[in-house]
């Protein structure tokens, strides 16, 4: 049958085909189509939910997006500039015991926004951008999985609700389809773990999620306040939507589940005096999720390549993953030759970024790692040891000013342990130092 008979299936041969169109994958279909590049962004949903997801993005995150023409995004009703922040802990009778206020530089804030209005902004450039190569609520699926040679030369069939069966034989496959990655599945690739720990030494924690439609008297302010007994609230706004508060509390039991918006209301109410968040709807919007920690690789796998939360997925403080995903996409934009033919450089493309993800991963997990016991944990012992260190940076400026750069991800050398302890004045001999100044690797 003739290709261009009214039945007959269209065949794509693009340079790229990538499966996802989310925070990863939208930017870099754009950024890769305006370097030229024939690309396919094929996303199995109709449309982006409203979910508690990604509201919070890292000045090295903000930056990247700009860079890659999504500066638009940020003009939604729901985002707001944060140039601050703000950790406390206070005791049983909501006192504060101890704060201390980080800056990001003046001219690099972080922003904060709806998943649902960043994704529909996403959505729209990536369809003015790809045109009719932006197939929308479509189905995936691979025609030679299982064959010799399907890792090397994968070939699909499109199933779009208007344009029919396409038949898609890309040069490169990214996958940007999130932690249950179909796609890293084709590879052979791991599955996630179930409920993961957080950091070293914490584990079952949960993240819960609500919303208050109060507008925030500090909007550009990211809080952070660590209760005595009751968790961790984290909270800041989205614009003139409201704000977006979360608490990180121990995994609760299944029969507890029930119980989650009343305990929540509860330990909201208990910190009013410090938050002054007062406006709460009847039921509370809560959605929990594990606070995973986990390295899904290898990266690239034949003519396949991750990215995002497909590859890794961090600790979800501080909007982490986002600042991940970008660097992922800036070094696919910017160092993987998707056009070579050569068989060396297409073996050193994969090589660069196998490593790079994994040194990316360990060095964003390993500065959580050091930050989060001294924000965000639980454990009385931590708050504790927390209030020499904000003391102490309140006398060092230099010292907040580095840790607010290396937490927005503009900083992107690799700490080590040493450095991450001399960050938090913990006292150790030089001897110590040196046994801790190697990286640690997280398999």
């Amino acid at each position: 049958m003739n290709e261009n008979s009214p039945n007959a299936t269209r065949c794509l041969r693009p340079d790229v085909l990538i499966a996802g169109a989310g925070i990863a994958g939208c930017p870099l279909a754009v950024a890769l189509t305006k370097q030229g590049l024939n690309v396919v962004l094929v996303e199995r949903t109709s449309g982006p939910r409203r979910i508690f997801k990604g509201e919070y993005l890292q000045p090295a995150a903000v930056q990247t997006l700009k860079e890659f023409g999504f500066g638009e995004t940020f003009n939604a009703h729901s985002s707001s500039e944060i140039h601050q922040l703000r950790f406390r802990d206070i005791d049983e009778k909501a006192r504060v015991t101890s704060s201390i206020v980080m800056s990001y530089p003046e001219d690099r804030p972080a922003r904060s926004i709806e998943y649902f209005d960043m994704l529909v902004s996403f959505l729209k450039i990536a369809h003015e951008t790809l045109g009719d190569q932006f197939f929308q609520g479509a189905e995936l699926t691979p025609l030679n999985l299982g064959e010799s040679d399907f890792l090397q030369r994968p070939r699909f069939a499109c199933k779009h609700p208007t344009q029919g069966i396409v038949h898609i034989e890309p040069r490169w496959v990214i996958g940007c389809d999130g932690r249950q990655s179909t796609v890293r599945r084709w590879m052979g690739g791991g599955l996630p773990e179930k409920n993961g720990r957080v950091v070293l030494g914490i584990k079952d924690e949960f993240i819960f999620g609500t919303q208050s439609s109060q507008v925030s008297n500090r909007p550009q302010q990211y809080e952070v306040l660590r209760t005595q007994n009751q968790g961790t609230v984290s909270y800041f706004s989205l614009g003139g939507v409201g704000q977006r508060i979360y608490l990180s509390s121990p995994e609760p039991k299944k029969d507890q589940l029930t119980q989650i918006s009343s305990t929540f209301r509860g330990i909201l109410k208990s910190v009013e005096p410090v938050t002054n968040l007062t406006d709460f709807p009847e039921k509370l919007m809560v959605s929990g999720c594990p606070a995973n920690t986990s390295w899904f690789g290898p990266s690239t796998r034949g003519a396949f390549v991750l990215a995002g939360d497909a590859l890794a997925v961090t600790t979800p403080y501080g909007g982490q993953g986002m600042t991940v995903a970008m660097e992922h996409v800036r070094h696919l934009v910017s160092r993987f030759d998707f056009k070579t033919q050569s068989r060396s450089m297409q073996n050193l493309n994969r090589s660069t970024y196998n490593s790079f993800a994994l040194d990316t991963f360990e060095r964003v997990n390993f500065l959580n790692f050091g930050l989060y016991y001294t924000f965000f944990s639980r454990p009385r012992i931590f708050k504790r040891s927390t209030q020499h260190i904000l003391n102490t940076w309140e006398k060092h400026p230099e010292i907040k000013s580095r840790v607010a750069r290396l937490f927005g991800g503009l900083d992107t050398d690799h700490a080590t342990l040493t450095e991450i302890l001399a960050l938090e004045r913990v006292p150790f001999s030089r001897t110590a130092y040196k046994l801790m100044s190697r990286k640690i690797h997280w398999a």
